[in-house]
């Protein structure tokens, strides 16, 4: 692999399935909520 390649460590989905998973490191339960129902209804992606 060169510098110029980009590997994703990550996506959407697998960000938002641990945000719940993991609620205490991004602020608790209600955080996570929020930061759920922005990112589902948002329509972005």
């Amino acid at each position: 692999m060169t510098q110029w390649q980009q590997v994703a460590l990550t996506d959407r989905e697998r960000t938002l399935l641990d945000v719940m998973a993991h609620s205490h490191v991004f602020g608790g339960m209600g955080a996570s909520i929020e930061l759920l129902e922005a990112n589902l209804w948002s329509g972005s992606g």
